[in-house]
């Protein structure tokens, strides 16, 4: 390990704030990072006595021997943006007491606030009431199904959604992601590997949202994009689009031309840990964007088709 690994501790009301500083003196870089208090509170947890700032340089050395310091840290920073005591919560939406009590549970071991909701009106008030940041949504819910509640909800917001549902053919979740949603996990599901959807899918958002750097604005056509404010603008006229369309459309003018496969369109949505994820996927993505683009079919002005690759943007 070539890094240094600085720590300050402040105790707080609310428990502690810790600064972290990585100097790596290979490069010459440091990176600086705020730790969540849930994630200090995880690491403290059986260790009384302990000075915690001698604890969490422990940590990171021992973080560090296993993943380069800009990998690390900026988990840590997405980290402490999901803290439960600064940020709205997740939504918990399922029929069935024991799997909300499981997820709930994972949720919460990871740091996460969660509420919930055993049908489709408790979650639409606990929506308007809470305006969590990531709802976890069942597709079979009693009074007001998934689909019609995820409906509603695309009509406010672009909340980022991970449906969970017992249908699992290729069919179903196909139209899962075409209705709105931006993953989609089938029963029975692993809740290790829901938790990493849910962190890839928060830290996509939290990277389309501008949360690290400013990155200006993308011009194509009549298109306005900027990449900061996550807003679209054709000929003056704010678009609304989902997180993943929003990507998709980025991806696109930014190879400005170039053929981008589906495969190189799922890594700009799910990244390269979601090799699983359906090519289909993304064809439902660029039809609802070119719909919202006002596109006709056979006169494409914005997105061209290139048979058997993929996809381009109009030069």
């Amino acid at each position: 390990m070539n890094e240094s690994v600085a720590v300050r501790a402040e105790s707080q009301a609310g428990g502690w704030l810790v600064e972290v500083e990585v100097a790596d003196e290979g490069d010459r870089t440091h990176h600086r990072v705020t730790v969540a208090p849930a994630e200090v509170a995880r690491w403290a947890r059986g260790s009384s006595g302990s000075d915690v700032e001698d604890l969490v340089r422990r940590s990171f050395e021992f973080l560090l021997e296993r993943e380069p310091a800009s990998s690390i840290l900026r988990e840590f920073d997405l980290a402490v943006t999901m803290d439960s005591d600064i940020v709205a919560p997740i939504l918990v939406v399922d029929d069935d007491p024991k799997i909300v009590s499981l997820v709930k549970t994972y949720l919460e071991r990871e740091g996460f606030r969660v509420i919930t909701a055993g049908e489709g009106r408790a979650a639409l008030q606990a929506f308007n009431e809470f305006h969590p940041r990531l709802i976890v949504l069942d597709l079979m819910l009693p009074e007001l199904d998934g689909l019609a509640l995820m409906r509603i909800i695309r009509e406010r917001s672009s909340v980022p959604i991970v449906m969970l549902s017992a249908r699992g053919a290729v069919a179903d979740r196909v139209y899962g992601i075409h209705e709105g949603a931006d993953d989609y996990l089938a029963k029975p599901f692993s809740p290790a590997e829901l938790i990493v959807r849910v962190k890839a899918v928060l830290r996509r958002s939290s990277e389309s949202n501008g949360a690290h750097t400013a990155r200006g604005v993308l011009e194509h056509i009549d298109l306005l994009i900027d990449l900061d404010r996550v807003e679209v603008r054709q000929a003056g006229a704010a678009l609304s689009l989902t997180p993943a369309e929003f990507r998709l459309l980025v991806a696109l003018v930014q190879a400005r031309g170039r053929v981008l496969t589906r495969q190189a369109l799922l890594d700009s949505l799910y990244g390269h840990s979601q090799g699983d994820a359906l090519e289909r996927t993304v064809d439902v993505h660029i039809g609802r964007l070119r719909d919202k683009l006002g596109e006709e079919i056979g006169a494409p002005r914005y997105i061209i088709t290139v048979r058997g690759l993929g996809y381009r943007a109009v030069a």
